[in-house]
């Protein structure tokens, strides 16, 4: 059943995303155009290279804001699919509300994947294309390659290591950011009826300021005795140490998804009431 709720999912975010996807890609190819204008050599008229310019910054704009884009639609898609009158009708499924969750976390994940994918396929057209002579270089790849070496020499085997930890901690981080904007949302249906959208909205800002507040006092006073340890501490020792505190890092992100995954479960499948 997981694989038709996802397919059903899926169908439902990717009309729309597609469309985002493509006109922040062609904007990525104008903008590179403009690039281009912008740095010729030759004398151009004003109005050229202010119409350039003005289109490039629509572009830019444009390419950001479609970094929101999947977050606004995977909200929607959960918000209708649970809490309006479609809601009924998922909850008659002869489906378990882990499942439906299930499906609307990997669906969220994906989708989040394939906009970083777009994304970087974006920024690399437009910097290609306004900078081709520079980043397609002999001695621009050289360099690239020669820091590669550099770092593949001082962090040796670890450089796996750190590389498979960081896609962990990324993959973390997104499934929390949704499992909290979830929870959020579930949350506000909970506690009213008539203004969820505006009670979740409050709910995230207040935690996130909480959290935010936290975090602030952690750095200030926790991070510099960290990295003073870590500069106390031998070359040899710097990157297993390192490594630990990225495991530890990614240790707490997965306790605080399953925290986040179990409220949300219970909210949805004990507290939540349609009628």
């Amino acid at each position: 059943m997981l694989g038709k709720l996802l397919k059903y999912d899926f169908k439902s975010v990717f009309k729309f995303w597609w469309i985002a996807a493509l006109t922040s890609f062609v904007l990525s190819l104008i903008g590179g155009g403009c690039i281009t204008v912008l740095r010729a050599e030759r004398d151009l008229p004003t109005v050229v290279n202010a119409s350039a310019m003005f289109v490039l910054i629509i572009a830019i704009v444009s390419v950001c804001v479609f970094c929101i884009v999947p977050t606004i639609i995977i909200l929607i898609r959960y918000y209708k699919n649970f809490f309006t009158d479609e809601g009924y009708l998922t909850f008659t499924l002869p489906v378990k509300v882990k499942t439906l969750i299930n499906s609307k976390l990997i669906m969220s994940v994906t989708l989040m994947i394939a906009t970083a994918i777009v994304l970087a396929l974006d920024v690399f057209t437009m910097l290609g294309i306004g900078f081709a002579q520079e980043i397609f270089s002999k001695e621009f790849l050289d360099r690239i390659l020669f820091l590669v070496k550099e770092l593949a020499n001082h962090v040796g085997a670890y450089l796996v290591l750190y590389g498979v930890e960081a896609v962990l901690f990324v993959l973390l981080s997104v499934i929390g950011f949704y499992l909290f904007l979830f929870c959020c949302i579930t949350l506000a249906s909970v506690i009213t009826k008539k203004a969820r959208v505006v009670t979740a909205i409050a709910i995230y800002y207040g935690v996130n300021c909480i959290v935010t507040f936290v975090m602030e006092i952690f750095v200030i006073f926790g991070m510099r005795e960290i990295i003073q340890r870590i500069g106390a501490l031998s070359e040899n020792m710097v990157y297993p140490v390192l490594g630990v505190g990225l495991l530890t890092v990614i240790a707490l992100f997965t306790v605080f998804c399953i925290m986040l995954y179990t409220l949300l479960f219970y909210m949805t499948d004990r507290k939540l009431n349609l009628t």
